[in-house]
């Protein structure tokens, strides 16, 4: 109950300043959203804000929150708050900054708006041929014809890949994931260390592995009868930390590491994100939507995952009849 008082509280404030870029008032709090500015204020505790999943704890250290912050010109001044910035994408950045540092943060001329980065949670993916895909390519796999993503990076952010599975491999038995990065140690690894076997990144949830096999799997392992969607493309894998402690940064910062390599070798990518939230407007305005946008362009995409919450009850359902109306319990019920 503590914490959906303290979410009341704090969606009663975003309701209050629905449009942050308008939301220019005389206090030093408008560039903070509701969750930061209560959090400033202290409005909530530090225990309530954990409670919220707002926190980044070091031992020893002083809490730190995880923010994405929209900027113009530079982010100078963030630094000397105590502020370790990690991706910038265009007017986008993730900033893990001190909790006593959010005010003086709102009041650097070079800081438009900093949101909180919110936690977000694995989406699944349909197959191959209920997309009619398949009809895009042709001849007899491994000599594949058609659109088979050749020449293409496809960017996984997921819970890591099986480096052994044969359908992330090529003819020659050759791994064609390009790079790998573990967030949760923060190892990178390339294809040589993949092929070496000295990489040491393990899927322990399956569903990243499960994920690129549906984006890029090649089929060798089913003999060809499950093939994914670009059988010759390579990969770039990003291993986020687990379905607790994954925040909307942490996502900015693996696409800005599979934007920058596939620049590096003059690639195409897609990036693939099998997760998701509903805690922002959903219309483009919040900064990790910008950052998104930031980072997509000729030759660069991002697609998002839609589906598998049927049954959470965040959506009204029903049959309507003309001239009636229906409530879903579901929706008002708390």
């Amino acid at each position: 109950m503590k914490i959906l008082k303290v979410l009341a509280s704090v969606l009663l404030s975003w309701v209050l300043t629905t449009n942050p870029v308008l939301a220019d008032t005389k206090a030093n709090y408008s560039k903070l959203d509701p969750a930061l500015r209560t959090l400033s204020q202290k409005a909530i505790g530090v225990n309530q804000t954990k409670a919220l999943n707002m926190l980044k704890e070091i031992p020893d250290q002083e809490a730190t929150v995880k923010t994405l912050i929209r900027f113009k010109e530079n982010l100078n001044g963030v630094d000397a708050l105590g502020g370790k910035v990690g991706s910038i994408i265009g007017d986008i950045a993730t900033v893990d900054i001190p909790i006593s540092s959010l005010e003086a943060l709102s009041q650097l001329d070079n800081i438009v708006y900093v949101e909180v980065s919110k936690k977000l949670k694995p989406k699944l993916d349909i197959s191959v041929p209920q997309t009619r895909a398949n009809l895009l390519r042709g001849g007899t796999p491994p000599q594949w014809t058609g659109v088979t993503g050749k020449d293409v990076i496809i960017g996984i952010i997921d819970t890591g890949i099986d480096l052994t599975h044969p359908d992330f491999k090529d003819e020659t038995g050759k791994t064609r994931i390009l790079y790998l990065w573990d967030q949760t140690t923060g190892h990178e690894c390339t294809n040589t260390m993949i092929d070496n076997g000295t990489c040491g990144q393990i899927d322990m949830d399956g569903h990243g592995t499960h994920v690129t096999g549906i984006a890029a799997g090649n089929g060798s392992a089913s003999h060809y009868r499950y093939v994914g969607m670009a059988p010759e493309a390579n990969l770039i894998i990003v291993k986020y930390k687990d379905d607790s402690s994954t925040f909307q940064g942490d996502i900015l910062d693996g696409i800005s590491y599979i934007g920058q390599n596939a620049i590096s070798l003059s690639s195409p990518s897609v990036i693939n994100l099998s997760l998701g939230q509903h805690v922002d407007p959903h219309d483009g305005t919040s900064n990790f939507s910008r950052g998104l946008d930031n980072a997509t362009g000729p030759g660069r995409i991002i697609v998002g995952a839609a589906g598998n919450e049927a049954e959470d009850g965040i959506h009204a359902s029903g049959n309507v009849t003309q001239g009636s109306h229906i409530m879903d319990p579901k929706i008002w019920t708390v």
